[in-house]
């Protein structure tokens, strides 16, 4: 009895750790915002939903002037800007966030110079309410097909290192649990036939 709590704990623990690894995996769940930079005074919003919690950050990614050119040694300097986040979540509890600076967020291989605003807590997971207001007085850098998303914080490599593991841990605990049910199912077997030699065993005496 106890081998098989054992193996249903295991098997328990496998799934969590499959589910967790399949969320992070989602693309939702890493960027679940993306939008257009708004003009000055203008606003753009978007509901979206993630399956897990964690820290955020608004990032900008303005197209190069020249596309094809490979991208500077060094990094561009911060981008001035006047813009407010509000971020609603499904209790109607509210994060503001008024962002002045955008930093640039390294080097991209691509056509694209990222940059983002300090990063933000979603502190649970389910629906939320995105937007974003532009107060600044010009057109930069929406002149330039600038575009809005809202992207997850990659903490540093611990806590990346723990979704690289959950899959191999759920096949562990997967494993585990099944012969740990193998085993049960054996113990039972070898019980049940013990007792059934005992009743023959016992067959003549009883009148």
């Amino acid at each position: 009895m106890i081998t098989k709590r054992i193996s249903i704990i295991l098997l328990f623990l496998s799934a969590v750790c499959f589910v967790a690894y399949i969320n992070f995996q989602i693309d939702k769940n890493w960027s679940p915002v993306s939008l257009p930079m708004p003009g000055p005074g203008l606003e753009v919003g978007q509901s979206f939903h993630i399956a897990t919690a964690g820290q955020f950050k608004l990032q900008i990614s303005l197209p190069r002037t020249d596309p094809g050119s490979a991208p500077p040694y060094n990094e561009p300097p911060a981008l001035q800007c006047n813009i407010e986040l509000d971020i609603k979540n499904q209790d109607g509890t509210t994060i503001q966030q008024t962002i002045d600076w955008l930093n640039p967020s390294g080097f991209s291989p691509g056509p694209l110079d990222d940059y983002a605003a300090l990063p933000l807590t979603l502190s649970h997971s389910g629906n939320y309410m995105f937007h974003l207001r532009n107060k600044g007085e010009s057109n930069f850098p929406c002149s330039r097909g600038a575009g809005v998303a809202l992207t997850r914080f990659q903490r540093p490599t611990g806590w990346t290192l723990a979704i690289i593991l959950l899959q191999p841990v759920g096949w562990v605990f997967l494993v585990l649990g099944f012969l740990a049910a193998f085993i049960s199912e054996v113990k039972e077997e070898i019980e049940r036939h013990a007792i059934r030699k005992g009743h023959k065993d016992e067959g003549p005496f009883l009148h």
